[in-house]
């Protein structure tokens, strides 16, 4: 199966509308949100290329090989147009970037790929196309957010997946079925695989599903009636283009030849004419993605969770953050890991959030820590399964989480748990949609904690300097004199300042505040609102070292002053 990520699903769409042929490639683009504007056949080859970079990467490749003499083997036309389309796709990747905004208020724009060159392949002249990825790319390719990361972005206003991905996971399409299929029936077969796969429109439970027929051809541009079926009708014509569909899956196997119709759950208001139709054994066993899923979980916990672990981590710690404590819960991590990823795997949240239950244990084995801004809801903690996430003498962490994982494994309310309960665990939209949630995040942007850089790399091969050039503008720079270990002295002088002179801390708490954009102004004074003043002014501690290094004129006396 090819499994199409919702950005692809939601451009292939636009492209097939029947308003498609008088947009403007500007226009074409901020509707299907994908930049360069691509054709039907375009896009179809992308899904091509998008599932062969899902099974390199889950293979292990850390770099993209596209070779186009395979991806040519796809083009199911004779047509050079249609042919000449197909393949331009391999040599525009780097330029493919997705759009997340509207017109009135603009833009993101967020690249696939990054970096390309093109290599020999052996002895003859072919070449392949060597592809590595953008920072998003992966998670982007697979339409599957890695959940921490997501939240890590959020709480640092970087860039998100879930502005691309919205609700929905990757849709999976029949590799025959689809590349036999052209034009209309391309787009029909589509939204076929939609009313399965997203919108559930089961009619019964042994297979039997139903789309209104209007719904099917909404937006469709309908192909002209010639000869004897030029006085058809629109619905006999929607008909006739069914008919021919219908024999074709069944061909293929995804619809069934005999639909017993005894009972269907159609509501008794439709008025509208429905397609009802029944999924192929064989189709039906192949709906399921959760092999694909549980593999793209894997590689997202491995290749990004951990990669992004000590920003994750400073995140999840809050206010509490302490550089020893984070390096404790790095070996808590290093337990947890290994897992097999079937049994780490426990499912999707919001279509398109892999649930790793490792990395969810290691989020509530932090929020249970002592003084946590944002513990687990009163509701739940009793429970056994979180109760297991509490640090214990007795018992090491694996053996709790393999307790952890059976637990969970026998609740079949688990995941909409985790979706339906506010504060269960912070990935969850359900969270990051309530206020408390919303003051929590903005205290830590407040603070400045969870954007602070933690040092990853080895440090460089060249030799440092033996001098310090970078210390002698602060030391000779005007007339002040400002003591070396500035940091220091600011910090002592902020407490005497704040116990003895409290008259002078405020001006400069407010000659602090007045520096800020009016957005981080406006967090700031929300959450002054919020804390009583003694905790206000020990969170903003760390901020006002920083604006008293910065400005050291703002409260050290110049050297004029100082002389008798």
């Amino acid at each position: 199966m090819f499994m199409n990520p919702s950005w692809w699903v939601r451009s292939y769409e636009v492209a097939s509308s029947s308003k498609a042929p008088f947009l403007t490639p500007l226009e074409l683009s901020c509707d299907s949100g994908l930049t360069p504007a691509l054709n039907a056949v375009e896009l179809s080859a992308l899904s091509i290329v998008l599932s062969n970079i899902q099974k390199q990467l889950l293979a292990g490749r850390r770099t993209i090989l596209l070779d186009p003499v395979q991806h040519r083997k796809f083009v199911s036309s004779t047509s050079r147009s249609r042919i000449f389309s197909f393949e331009r796709i391999l040599q525009i990747l780097t330029g493919l970037r997705l759009l997340s905004g509207n017109k009135s208020e603009g833009f993101d724009v967020i690249p696939l790929f990054d970096g390309e060159a093109w290599r020999r392949k052996g002895y003859y002249n072919g070449l392949v196309i060597e592809l590595g990825l953008a920072p998003l790319g992966a998670e982007l390719a697979f339409g599957l957010g890695e959940p921490y990361s997501e939240l890590e972005r959020l709480v640092s206003k970087k860039p998100r997946a879930q502005r691309h991905l919205g609700s929905h996971g990757p849709l999976g399409l029949w590799q025959s079925i689809w590349l036999d299929l052209q034009g209309l029936e391309q787009i029909l077969l589509l939204r076929v695989e939609k009313s399965m796969q997203w919108e559930n429109r089961w009619l019964r439970l042994d297979g039997v599903f139903g789309n209104s027929i209007p719904e099917l051809f909404k937006d469709l541009e309908l192909p002209k009636a010639r000869g004897k079926s030029s006085q058809w009708s629109a619905h006999r014509i929607r008909q006739r283009v069914l008919e021919r569909l219908g024999r074709k899956l069944m061909e293929h196997g995804l619809l069934s030849f005999d639909l017993d119709d005894e009972y269907l759950a159609l509501g008794p208001d439709q008025d509208d004419f429905a397609l009802v139709w029944q999924a192929g054994p064989e189709y039906l066993n192949q709906i399921d993605a959760s092999s694909y899923q549980s593999k793209v979980g894997v590689y997202l916990r491995d290749a990004i969770f951990e990669q992004n672990l000590p920003n994750i981590t400073r995140v999840l710690l809050g206010p509490i953050f302490k550089a020893e404590l984070a390096e404790e819960l790095g070996k808590v991590w290093r337990e947890l890991q290994g897992v097999n990823g079937m049994q780490d795997y426990r499912g999707l949240i919001h279509g398109n959030l892999p649930v790793m239950l490792s990395c969810l244990f290691f989020e509530w084995v932090i929020r249970q820590l002592p003084g946590h801004g944002f513990p687990i809801p009163a509701s739940h903690a009793d429970r056994d399964y979180i109760k297991l996430a509490v640090t214990s003498e007795s018992q090491s962490v694996s053996e709790r989480f393999e307790q952890f994982c059976n637990l969970v494994r026998e609740d079949d309310n688990f995941l909409r748990d985790l979706e339906d309960v506010s504060g269960l665990t912070l990935v969850s939209p359900k969270t990051q949609s309530t206020s408390e949630v919303y003051r929590y995040f903005a205290e830590l942007q407040s603070l400045g904690q969870p954007t602070i850089p933690v040092v990853e790399r080895k440090t460089p091969t060249v030799q440092p300097p033996t001098s310090k050039p970078a210390e002698q503008p602060v030391q000779d720079s005007g007339p002040a004199r400002y003591p070396s270990n500035l940091k220091k002295a600011a910090t002592e002088e902020l407490a005497r300042l704040r116990k003895q002179v409290p008259e002078k801390y405020v001006a400069l708490k407010n000659a602090y505040i007045n520096t800020l954009d009016p957005e981080k102004k406006k967090i700031i004074v929300e959450v002054m609102d919020r804390l009583q003043p003694k905790t206000f002014d020990d969170h903003l501690r760390n901020s006002l070292v920083k604006y008293m290094v910065e400005n050291p004129e703002s409260w050290l006396p110049t050297a004029a002053n100082q002389q008798p």
